[in-house]
This record gives structure tokens, C-alpha cells and sequence, in this order.
């Protein structure tokens, strides 16, 4: 699994977040609406992203590898945390 930080991913992470995420929340915060479990449904949706395939190119190790990354991503609360988890992802070795 190519865990690379590249430009386009970087900048596709900045513009939804900068542009659809936040203000959505800002939006929804404006109108009176809870926030308390928009981002645990924000990460239980990238966790599903990361592991609902049907076919898996990679074997075992891709379907073991993209759960792993959805466990991550399950855990992000707030804007900040899905940035930092996209860099600490995108680092060559996982320490």
C-alpha cells in the first residue's frame, strides 16, 4: 500500500477539509445543531472507507494494512486529528 504524501493528496485533504468539513461543522454549529458525534461519525466513515473492499489486490496484507489505517483514522475528534494522522500515516516507517 503506497503511503506516500504526495502534493494531489495533500492538497485534496486541505481543500475538504478547509472547504466542506469546516464550515459544514461551522454551519451546522451556527444553526443550533450538536456537534458532539459529527466527528465519530466522520472517523467511523473513514474507517469503513479504509476496509469495505470487496476485492483485495494485495492479499492479506493490503486487507491487514487497510484496516489498520481505518483503525486510525476511527479514532480522530476534531479537524486537527485527521491532519495529523494523515501525516503520521504518510511517513515512510510507523514507529
Amino acid at each position: 500500500m503506497n503511503r506516500a504524501m504526495d502534493q494531489l493528496n495533500c492538497a485534496i485533504l486541505e481543500i475538504k477539509t478547509r472547504y466542506l468539513v469546516t464550515p459544514l461543522c461551522a454551519f451546522l454549529e451556527s444553526e443550533g445543531m450538536p456537534l458532539s458525534g459529527v466527528y465519530e461519525q466522520i472517523a467511523s466513515a473513514l474507517f469503513i472507507c479504509g476496509v469495505s473492499k470487496f476485492h483485495w489486490a494485495g492479499g492479506w496484507q493490503a486487507l491487514f494494512a487497510r484496516m489498520a489505517v481505518g483503525v486510525v483514522c476511527s479514532q480522530i475528534r476534531n479537524i486537527a486529528d485527521l491532519q495529523k494522522v494523515w501525516k503520521m500515516l504518510c511517513l515512510n516507517e510507523i514507529s
